[in-house]
């Protein structure tokens, strides 16, 4: 699964990848990410919704 991921997180939209690895491999609050980021919370939070959708997506269809 690790492994998978590795793949999968550097092919999705650049703003979606930041977040995700900003929030689940380097612990960072929303805040923090949007203060690197230079996006707003509501961004951050819909790109780690969307990314996080998207790796399922795509986890799924490379298991299938």
């Amino acid at each position: 699964l690790l492994t998978k991921l590795e793949e999968i997180i550097p092919t999705l939209k650049e703003h979606q990848r930041k977040c995700i690895e900003l929030f689940f491999l380097h612990k960072k609050s929303y805040a923090e990410i949007a203060s690197e980021t230079n996006l707003t919370l509501k961004e951050v939070k819909s790109n780690l919704q969307n990314g996080k959708r998207n790796l399922e997506a795509k986890l799924s269809k490379s298991a299938s």
